[in-house]
């Protein structure tokens, strides 16, 4: 990370939008391919949204009844809208981090490969996704208007926050913690002394805490207006027991996977102690070493920066279910990546403390140039890792997929057939060795994914005059009169182990 400087002026905005424009060329010509994922069939198919009020989502749920299409091919429109906004993440932390003094070279390069992180590949290849990093901007905006607010006082401002936080909080409650993002950012950029971090910690919370409480009242009224129950998974953890457990996960599986940052394979115990540990070690070192004030004050400032990941996953700390996806670690993921590029740029610089009076001058210049040609260097691996992740997990399945589906409607004939049997089970699908949804190798895995995907495409081919009854079944069976018979089993056992 960084040239790190206290206060400097901001720099001017064109070295801004060089990651955005970055980021675009990377993520634009595989999203307007033509392609659709998981949940982006029951939506195309149905239109119904109801999930998004039972789940709390409100804002979210008018808004994709509003803008969500009814085909495939218009997908790519909400993908390229998604890409933007991660493009405008990427914009807005090199942004910030000019602000704050690092050089503009570093905050470009460093803000563009977060946009490569793993949680952002999602928004650039999952259509039903395309409002969350808007969401994440939403929400780091109104944290940073937040806390600067607090300091200037500027009402427009501060009631700016409070409608942006309550609207982030509205759309997507995970997504809405990326507000601390910046906060922790800024404390490790500037080195915050403990008392100066930990107040704003504490007023950013007030902002959390009171726009949470208006979501957990607004969201029941927009629910109970659709007439849409509750869904069973919004609970929130209720005994001493779970918060432990919810503590040991947390430190056991998120921490390790963000210390993990561009690796998206799910490692086995000993392989996450030997990766992730040493990370976690060096980069404990690297901050501690750099921090000023007396060892205590130092060790204060690393608990504000570890407050501020652990509170970016506050959506799921609260709640029983323990799921690791990197849909709900995204700015952990982002602030665990600033803190180790931070860590790796100060032991540089420190190094030169050891060294004789003539080579400590290389050592300085090496300490902002090896930084900058690292980031340089990693950019282009880290671009090519996430367009390979979203072509294994989004693009060839479907493709390959969908020719599939093609040959089996073959010859099926609307006039002659009225039920279509689908073989299909959880069973006879491989999984990849990758976290959460990078696992799959095929959304047909998912059980709600078969029956609108072939409706959508009885619907292209002009085949759905007379929509038949679409029924899932597990093993062979033998067609009755009337029965179209889709085996996917040839196709599942097509993905190698």
């Amino acid at each position: 990370m960084p040239r790190m400087k206290p206060r400097l002026p901001a720099g001017r905005m064109a070295p801004a939008l060089l990651p955005a424009l970055m980021t675009m060329a990377v993520y634009l010509p595989n999203a307007v391919r033509r392609s659709a994922w998981s949940d982006d069939y029951p939506y195309l198919e149905s239109g119904d949204f109801a999930k998004y009020y039972a789940d709390g989502r409100p804002v979210l749920g008018l808004l994709h009844e509003a803008v969500f299409p009814g085909n495939i091919d218009d997908l790519a429109v909400l993908r390229v809208i998604g890409v933007v906004g991660i493009a405008a993440i990427s914009m807005l932390l090199s942004h910030l981090l000019m602000k704050w003094g690092v050089s503009p070279r570093n905050a470009v390069l460093w803000a563009t490969s977060v946009a490569f992180l793993p949680p952002f590949h999602f928004y650039a290849g999952w259509a039903t996704t395309f409002t969350y990093p808007w969401v994440l901007l939403m929400a780091a905006l109104a944290g940073s208007f937040w806390i600067e607010t607090t300091q200037s006082h500027r009402r427009t401002s501060r009631v700016a926050a409070i409608g942006g936080m309550t609207l982030a909080m509205l759309s997507y409650p995970p997504a809405a913690m990326f507000c601390w993002v910046p906060l922790g950012l800024k404390i490790l950029v500037l080195r915050m002394r403990p008392r100066q971090a930990f107040r704003a910690v504490l007023r950013l919370g007030y902002l959390v805490v009171g726009t949470g409480l208006a979501s957990l009242l607004i969201a029941p009224l927009a629910r109970n207006i659709r007439g849409i129950p509750v869904d069973t998974r919004v609970q929130i953890i209720t005994s001493q027991q779970e918060a432990v457990e919810k503590i040991l996960w947390f430190v056991s599986h998120p921490v390790v996977v963000a210390a993990r940052p561009f690796n998206i394979r799910s490692p086995e115990p000993l392989n996450a102690l030997l990766t992730a540990g040493p990370v976690l070690g060096v980069t404990a070192i690297g901050l501690f070493v750099a921090l000023r004030g007396p060892a205590l004050s130092r060790l204060g400032t690393l608990c504000a920066i570890g407050v501020c990941c652990s509170l970016t996953m506050t959506a799921h700390l609260v709640v029983p279910d323990n799921q690791i996806d990197y849909r709900f670690m995204v700015g952990l993921t982002v602030l665990a990546w600033g803190s180790v590029c931070a860590a790796f740029h100060w032991l540089i610089q420190r190094g030169a403390r050891w060294l004789p009076s003539r080579p400590r001058n290389i050592m300085r210049l090496c300490g902002t140039t090896i930084p900058t040609t690292c980031f340089a260097l990693l950019l282009p691996l880290t671009a090519y890792l996430a367009v390979t992740n979203i072509r294994h997990t989004f693009i060839e399945p479907f493709v390959s997929k969908e020719d599939f589906l093609l040959d089996s409607l073959a010859t099926y004939d609307p006039s002659v057939h009225d039920r279509i049997l689908i073989i299909n089970h959880q069973e006879i699908w491989k999984n990849r060795p990758n976290l959460g949804t990078y696992s799959t190798t095929s959304d047909l895995a998912h059980d709600w994914v078969a029956k609108p995907n072939i409706r959508l495409l009885l619907r292209e081919t002009e085949r759905d005059q007379a929509p038949p009854v679409l029924k899932i079944v597990r093993d062979e069976v033998l067609p009755e009169v009337g029965d179209y018979l889709v085996d996917l089993r040839p196709y599942a056992s097509s993905f190698p182990s």
